[in-house]
């Protein structure tokens, strides 16, 4: 235990963020986050009990304590390689998916019959919520320009289900049923929070579509002409995306969580990660091509819904074992989402799916999973045509022939399963007493992605 004497100078009110200068020994500047206090003051001489450095109590000069003070070295950004973001038994298909649609029916049935609410829909359990951020997602983006408004009003103006904020709604309304147990927190306070979280997340994921449509050079998306096409113009499509992630960024901070947004800023440098790896033609030296479709997956698709599902347990007040349990809640759903998109690419007409035909991600190029596990009973013939990006007439055809021919398809769905079965466990370690209504929306969420055909 040291003690060590601090000049402190307070740069907000309420959740602050105190810069402190070490006096003594040159200590190396930290920072203070302070929760759930109200203090002012200028040059305010204050008292650090330190203990290996990662929690402290502060004692002002007339001898009052602000408690619950997290001390934390500022840290070097950090490559996101330096985080092994997909494991080993990540690519392991449990033998036992076949079966597991009826276990976890099973499952919701017994939920359901512990309480009243049980029953409903994973839409109606947050309905309200919903509709609160269709009407506000619009105003977030509003702008007077005529061009960036009909970027900001590029699929928010028809947001759809809202797949990805219905599940932050629905994660932070079981975190909140369970730590709720006092009645004592404000519901209503944290909700405002968590919508706009919500609201975040869809506006991200929709920037990210725009950068894709004109990297891919798409000129439909979802039925209607893609934004680069609207505005015939692909720079000004660049900037409507850019616009949209600045608005992002605008409304994270005023969340008042450094917490929430490192981890909701992370997701903007993991869609650009994850783009560059889809389009890059050397890969990392040994790295196989499983590996790097898996880590393209989690980049593009995967990370936003595990940090959102993160930050909804963090505005939450929810536990540490519970902020872990949400991210790889998100993470294994949003790769058992992709895997499946990958699966309906080959079995379902391109109509359906929002792409413009069968086998789209075949012609634009990319190799995805169903191929890369047909490439394992056909390598001389796939392994080439990967290489080159199916660049060669005929090679989409080729391969789709191949893929059918093989049992990579239901290979990938069982690899889907295999995570809706892992994001499943996941939510049950957020509500180990399966008394939370939004807990069976999250699980019948998961069985509707298993049983997902468009």
């Amino acid at each position: 235990m040291y003690k060590r004497r601090v000049k402190t100078w307070w740069t907000s009110v309420g959740n602050q963020l105190l810069e402190t200068n070490y006096i003594q020994r040159g200590y190396q500047k930290k920072s203070i986050f302070v929760k759930q206090k109200y203090i002012t003051g200028n040059n305010t001489m204050v008292e650090i009990d330190m203990k290996r450095q990662k929690s402290m109590s502060i004692r002002l000069n007339d001898n009052r304590y602000v408690e619950n003070a997290i001390a934390r070295v500022i840290p070097k950004l950090m490559s996101m390689e330096d985080k092994k973001v997909i494991q080993k038994q990540d690519f392991d298909i449990d033998t036992s998916v076949r079966v597991y649609s009826a276990e976890l029916d099973e499952l919701l049935k017994n939920i359901r019959e512990k309480n009243e609410h049980g029953s409903l829909q994973f839409d109606t359990l947050v309905k309200e919520d919903l509709d609160f951020v269709r009407h506000d997602i619009l105003e977030s983006v509003s702008v007077t320009h005529p061009v960036l408004k009909t970027a900001a009003e590029y699929f928010l103006k028809r947001p759809g289900k809202l797949f990805r904020p219905m599940i932050v709604l629905l994660l932070s309304r079981c975190v909140i049923d369970i730590v709720n147990e006092d009645k004592q927190m404000d519901i209503d306070g944290i909700m405002e929070k968590e919508r706009k979280l919500a609201e975040v997340t869809e506006i991200m994921h929709v920037a990210s579509l725009i950068h894709d449509d004109i990297i891919d050079e798409s000129d439909m998306r979802r039925g209607i002409p893609t934004l680069h096409k609207q505005l015939k113009s692909t720079k000004i499509g660049v900037l409507g995306g850019d616009f949209l992630l600045a608005r992002a960024s605008i409304i994270l901070s005023k969340l008042g969580s450094l917490e929430v947004i490192e981890k909701m800023s992370t997701i903007i440098e993991h869609l650009a990660h994850g783009e560059i790896l889809q389009i890059a033609k050397n890969k990392e030296k040994n790295e196989a091509p499983f590996d790097y479709y898996m880590r393209t997956i989690y980049f593009k698709t995967a990370s936003i819904i595990a940090h959102s599902c993160e930050s909804a347990v963090v505005l939450a007040n929810g536990s540490e074992e519970q902020k872990a349990a949400a991210y790889e809640f998100g993470k294994h759903l949003g790769i058992a989402y992709q895997l499946i998109d990958d699966v309906l690419d080959f079995t379902e007409e391109g109509t359906l799916i929002g792409k413009p035909s069968k086998g789209a991600d075949l012609r634009q190029g990319i190799a995805t999973s169903p191929v890369l596990f047909a490439a394992l009973d056909y390598p001389a013939e796939l392994n080439p045509m990967i290489k080159r990006r199916f660049s060669h007439p005929g090679d989409a055809d080729t391969a789709m022939k191949l893929v059918e021919h093989t049992d990579s398809i239901s290979k990938t769905r069982d690899l889907a399963v295999t995570h809706c079965k892992k994001a499943v466990d996941a939510a049950l370690r957020i509500d180990p007493s399966q008394t939370s209504p939004h807990l069976t929306g999250l699980l019948h969420l998961m069985q509707t992605i298993m049983q997902r055909r468009k």
